[in-house]
This record gives C-alpha cells, structure tokens and sequence, in this order.
C-alpha cells in the first residue's frame, strides 16, 4: 500500500512543475501553493513537511518589485531564486512521491 505521504507529495509536485516549466507565472503559483498549503491539514510526515515548507517560504518572500529588492536583498528573492530554491524543493519531492 502507498504511503499517503507520498500521494500528497505528488499533488505538490505537479503545482511546482507548472511553475518550473513556465506553464504559470510565478505570481499565480505563489497564489495557488500557498492557498493549498495553509488550507491543508493532512499529515505529511517530517520530509514531506520540511520539503513544503521551504517552498512556502520561498514563495513568501518572491517578490517582482525591482525597487524593493535592490532595497532589501537579504529579505526578498526574484524569479531566478525562486525557481532554484523550489528546483530543489522538486527533486526532493519527486524521490518522496516515487519512493
């Protein structure tokens, strides 16, 4: 039997690809992960947790504004960052959903 973490996982997984293959804007996928996030209250195991709480806290501080983030780069991260930063959150997700 599959552990639920790891169908979970998959649903995550499928959000953070949209994103990572351009099919939607980073605005619109820290929109849609973090209203998924906070309204979900499975149980995700400590791995899956830690994997999706990076991602949300990379979505919390994407900014587009170039203004605030010349003014405050150690408090916000651009497109680039946030496309790495959730490029690992998704290898480390693929291995929890695949097992």
């Amino acid at each position: 039997m599959e552990e639920p973490s790891a169908h979970i996982a998959r649903e995550y997984l499928t959000l953070l690809e949209q994103f990572l293959l351009r099919e939607m804007s980073p605005e619109a996928f820290v929109a849609s992960f973090q209203g998924k996030f906070l309204q979900d209250k499975r149980w995700k195991g400590d791995m899956l947790f830690s994997c999706l709480d990076t991602a949300f806290g990379a979505a919390e501080v994407y900014s587009n504004d170039s203004e605030l983030l010349s003014r405050r780069p150690d408090m916000y991260i651009d497109e680039h960052q946030l496309r790495r930063e959730l490029t690992e959150v998704r290898d480390k997700l693929s291995k929890l959903a695949n097992g």
